[in-house]
């Protein structure tokens, strides 16, 4: 089994600070699994070294709060390197949620960060943040941080700073700046990323920005040979200077048996506002004042287990009364047998005992011109059942007269410990108003990595 390390809790009296801290360590505070003690873990840090075997190492962390006050805010989270921070290849990531009030009180943030090559050792801090008008309060409800151990063929490493407002009704190209690290068969020119070998590729991005302006959205996702990918992509609400601190991630398993192909990062308004169920907003909002754009790109063995599917029809509300499975494995793209098989079409089953690392991206649109808010938790699901570790707690708008917003999205994400026969899939979680707000064809991806047979092959 992979060698995991992986810290919880439940309901915590702590809340994030105006400037990045360290997360406390009572929101950690619960150890699910530190395999052989490997990772020396102190409050909110975990402290590597180079003698372990793993090619690399990717870190989740992640808190859900719930808001006490009627100030709208909100709640960002990062895992960056404090200690001898040089000693590896190093891409962060920063998420950052919306909580209205007491009504849409719940948000979260789940960050990763993607760690190669170290060299001696080097320690990494989970913070957060908040920002808000006049004095946001309240709790924890839960958290998770958690390592994963990886092994590649190749690595990509990538971020983009560049301020752009990447708006309109067409997916636009961002900027990626820099290259933190680049091995095997991945190569960047400007803002593309090609990947050249008869491989499978894992991806992760992330889009954050700051800007004021009016309410609106972006959707964020991965370019494909020239068009986005819409399994994999997330939608992003951006409501003004004083709540414009907003990120989410996105991801999935690119498959280059048919030929290489040219990956980048689409960014957007959205396909349009008329009707509400295009997913667009109707108000173009300002240009960024800071953006953080990050991307890994990680080359896996010949003999990794994964699978991807995604559903080509659609339709599914995911906001009614109650909890939903999502249809989210209707259309296989790829599986390898001897780890995973479709169970039906919200869930895939496991064929072997393991530990696997599972995500999907699930976006939806409006399909009435209503004015309710929505937020729902998304969780990855074992036998049916959320496993709330791996949640991520998003809102929608809605229509709210000048500045209306119709998209949502919910991209969960993060480690599971399967039994052969137990399934897997995605969980909706009624915890806010009831709305018909509905996948659209195509628009949900599913992936997931057999982390024991990460180092098969080469």
């Amino acid at each position: 089994m992979a060698k995991i390390g992986k810290w919880t809790s439940g309901a915590e009296v702590a809340f994030p600070t105006a400037a990045y801290t360290a997360i406390p360590s009572n929101v950690f505070g619960t150890e699910v699994r530190n395999d052989d003690s490997l990772y020396v873990k102190s409050g909110s840090s975990i402290t590597l070294d180079s003698s372990n075997d793993a090619d690399g190492y990717i870190i989740r962390a992640s808190f859900e709060i719930i808001s006490t006050h009627n100030n709208r805010m909100t709640a960002q989270a990062r895992v960056v390197p404090t200690v001898n921070p040089t000693n590896a290849n190093v891409l962060s990531s920063v998420v950052g949620e919306y909580s209205r009030n007491t009504v849409d009180a719940t948000a979260s943030s789940d960050a990763f960060t993607v760690i190669a090559n170290i060299s001696g050792s080097i320690t990494f801090e989970a913070q957060w943040r908040r920002q808000g008008s006049g004095s946001p309060a309240g709790s924890v409800t839960s958290s998770c941080l958690e390592i994963i151990p990886i092994y590649f063929d190749g690595i990509g490493l990538y971020e983009g700073t560049t301020n752009q407002l990447l708006g309109g009704l067409t997916p636009e190209v961002a900027t990626l700046d820099s290259t933190i690290v680049e091995s095997g068969n991945i190569s960047r020119t400007s803002n593309s990323i090609t990947l050249s070998a008869d491989k499978k590729y894992l991806v992760m991005g992330c889009y954050y920005s700051e800007r004021g302006g009016a309410r609106t959205q972006r959707w964020a996702g991965i370019g494909e040979d020239g068009t986005l990918l819409r399994d994999s992509m997330t939608n992003i609400y951006i409501r003004d200077s004083n709540n414009g601190r907003q990120g989410e991630v996105f991801s999935n398993i690119i498959d280059t048996s048919g030929g290489s192909k040219d990956i980048d990062v689409r960014v957007y308004r959205g396909d349009g506002d008329d009707p509400v169920s295009l997913g667009g907003a109707n108000i173009e909002g300002n240009s960024p004042t800071v953006t953080l754009l990050s991307l890994a790109v990680i080359e896996l063995k010949s003999g990794c287990e994964v699978f991807r599917s995604q559903d080509n029809t659609g339709v599914q509300n995911l906001g009614p009364v109650g909890d939903v499975d999502v249809e989210l494995a209707r259309d296989e793209v790829f599986s390898s047998s001897e780890s995973f098989t479709k169970s039906d079409n919200t869930s895939y089953e496991a064929v072997v005992d393991m530990d696997a690392y599972i995500g999907a991206n699930i976006s939806a649109s409006y399909t009435a011109s209503s004015g309710l808010r929505i937020t729902r938790r998304f969780e990855i699901s074992k036998d049916g059942v959320g496993d709330v570790t791996t949640s991520t707690t998003k809102f929608g708008r809605g229509n709210q007269g000048g500045q209306s917003t119709y998209g949502f999205s919910g991209n969960p994400f993060g480690f599971m410990q399967l039994n052969s026969g137990q399934t897997t899939g995605v969980e909706v979680k009624d915890i806010g108003a009831t709305i018909n707000v509905s996948t659209r064809a195509g628009w949900v991806g599913f992936w997931g990595v057999n982390l024991d047979t990460m180092n098969n092959g080469g």
